[in-house]
């Protein structure tokens, strides 16, 4: 029996756990005489499982809420075990043994798979090597069919002859932050190429905010008004506009910010060298 005890030591109470082993010892005639307790200082062992229990809590709490997956293989025998986080990323509703063929090779996507692959076969393909394993890679779920993107990270570790033995790792589902990568470089994309077909534009293409403050100045307009874009852009669009035609400014901001279209209407602009400018 394993329990915690208070005795005082160096006139200091301390918390100590001790192992009681009790046993009856008897007479000749059978008869119990007393008993004999045994007591062994386990205060250091306790003190450490307790450490470990709190440290796994605390790994078991991190991992839940990173929503972390785990994977661990055995080397020698080839056997693979995944946590049920792990499982549902392969899409595996079903509670069977992983088998490494099967499950992961099979689960991971046709275009990924060789590359997959050989990552793993360098890490665990060369006793004594650093064994360290990061791969992104997309998996179709094996009962959902579902595609998911995974960051998989691991680590070969080696038996007291150096040799792999274990390669254990995490996965973590990192879909939304794929696609999101995606929508940015579609978006960036387009915006390049609006960017090059209004800076090759022979239309002068301005843009400004609703409070007139010019925002992009194409290279017809620096012909057009003699302005380099650097002058232009953060000017107040009144820059080009003549003195008599600054209502038009104040027409033309009132129909956009109540959603309307401003039709074409010929009107007149001033260069940088004080000329008027006759556009629509």
């Amino acid at each position: 029996m394993e329990g915690p005890l208070k005795i005082q030591r160096a006139g200091k109470s301390e918390k100590v756990y001790q192992n009681f082993v009790c046993q009856p010892y008897r007479g000749s005639d059978g008869e119990i005489l007393g008993i004999l307790a045994i007591s062994v200082d386990v205060t250091a062992q306790v003190i450490a499982r307790q450490e470990l229990e709190r440290l796994y809590k605390q790994v078991s709490l991190a991992k839940e809420a990173a929503e972390l997956g785990t994977f661990d293989m055995d080397l020698a025998t080839g056997k693979l075990e995944w946590d049920a986080r792990c499982r549902e990323l392969f899409g595996i509703k079903e509670d069977r043994p992983i088998d490494y063929e099967r499950d992961f090779v099979q689960g991971l996507h046709l275009e990924d798979r060789g590359r997959v692959l050989a990552a793993i076969d360098e890490v665990i393909g060369k006793d004594g090597g650093n064994g360290e394993y990061d791969v992104i890679y997309r998996t179709l779920g094996a009962d959902d069919g579902k595609l998911r993107w995974i960051r998989a990270k691991g680590k070969v570790y080696h038996d007291e002859q150096s040799k792999n033995s274990r390669f254990i790792g995490s996965v973590l589902d990192v879909t939304d932050q794929k696609y999101s990568e995606l929508r940015s470089r579609i978006v960036f994309e387009k915006q390049a190429r609006l960017a090059a077909i209004v800076d090759s534009s022979d239309d002068i293409i301005i843009s400004k905010q609703l409070d007139g403050t010019i925002t992009s100045w194409n290279a017809s307009a620096e012909r057009m008004f003699g302005y380099t874009s650097e002058e232009a852009i953060g000017q107040h669009i009144s820059l080009i506009i003549p003195q008599n035609r600054i209502s038009e400014e104040a027409y033309i901001i009132s129909r956009i910010k109540q959603g309307k279209k401003v039709d074409h209407f010929d009107t007149v602009r001033k260069a940088k060298n004080g000329s008027e400018i006759f556009l629509s």
